[in-house]
């Protein structure tokens, strides 16, 4: 149950940051949650939440439909193979992870959404939202990953509780 009520708060979470505050560099707190999560379980709840959410994403911000399903999915799938759960216990790997995963993610939908048009396109300010919010993530998932850690231990002989 707690898995799917993280999914829930950290979709809405940055879906209102996108809705209430447009124009604004913007963390991508859904996809530093599927980061943290795709690093702590090997269930298959993880890979299936990521590609519901990206759907529902796609057809509340009237984007490509699975678009993001897509982006999202690959960034679980990529984590879970990777296998970095013992370099999540160090700070600087967790902000170097985040800041990659985060050019990565938002990168591909620039890609993705620049696709879509002809090769006349305006002026955005998409390179200094990218750096920005790459940067946003990078500060906050390390402080997300503090939060979110257990205050049991394994050991050989068990859990202990601290």
């Amino acid at each position: 149950m707690n898995l799917y009520l993280g999914c829930i708060l950290a979709f809405f979470a940055d879906m209102s940051w996108r809705v209430f505050l447009p124009g604004m560099p913007y963390p991508q707190l859904f996809v530093l949650w599927l980061l943290w999560e795709a690093s702590g379980t090997d269930d298959y709840a993880v890979p299936t939440l990521a590609f519901v959410a990206g759907a529902a994403w796609d057809a509340g911000r009237h984007g490509i439909f699975l678009h993001h399903s897509l982006v999202w999915l690959l960034l679980v799938l990529i984590v879970r193979r990777m296998n970095l759960k013992v370099w999540f216990e160090y700070t600087i790997t967790q902000f170097l992870l985040a800041l990659a995963v985060s050019f990565a993610t938002r990168g591909l939908a620039i890609v993705l959404w620049l696709s879509r048009f002809s090769t006349d396109v305006a002026k955005t300010r998409f390179f200094e939202l990218l750096l920005i919010g790459a940067g946003l993530d990078a500060l906050l998932f390390p402080v997300l990953c503090r939060l979110g850690q257990s205050q049991t231990k394994r050991s050989l002989f068990g859990t202990v509780g601290l």
